[in-house]
């Protein structure tokens, strides 16, 4: 037998390694990883906050394009929604996604213009 994951799982599992790595001795942050699925896109949201300020938080979609299966990435100044199955908003979608040619792009994307660029550090 063999056991496969979607598209959006592996590039989720690709991404949270390279901020693992990068943030492995940041202090000031912390993160947890959840999953999200709306029938086209599926795979995890990274829930990253600033450990004095718990209100500091954003959210960082990782999955696979719906039309193309590039990695996508959609952001948003949020925690983790609760409802609709972990999903992004649609005006996140609509102004703060980005697609990839490749998941190197994509997580140092991640972890330079969005992690490093919202915390300051």
């Amino acid at each position: 037998m063999n056991i496969t994951r979607n598209r959006g799982m592996k590039y989720g599992d690709y991404i949270i390694e390279t901020v693992n790595y990068y943030f492995s001795d940041e202090d000031s942050i912390h993160a947890s990883v959840e999953t999200f699925y709306n029938c086209r896109e599926q795979g995890y949201v990274l829930e990253v906050h600033h450990n004095e300020n718990y209100n500091k938080s954003i959210c960082i979609w990782i999955c696979a394009q719906r039309n193309s299966d590039d990695p996508m990435v959609v952001w948003e100044e949020t925690t983790i929604p609760k409802g609709n199955a972990n999903m992004f908003t649609e005006e996140s979608y609509y102004n703060r996604c980005k697609c990839f040619e490749s998941i190197e792009a994509a997580s140092m994307y991640v972890v330079y213009d969005i992690i490093k660029k919202y915390f300051n550090i």
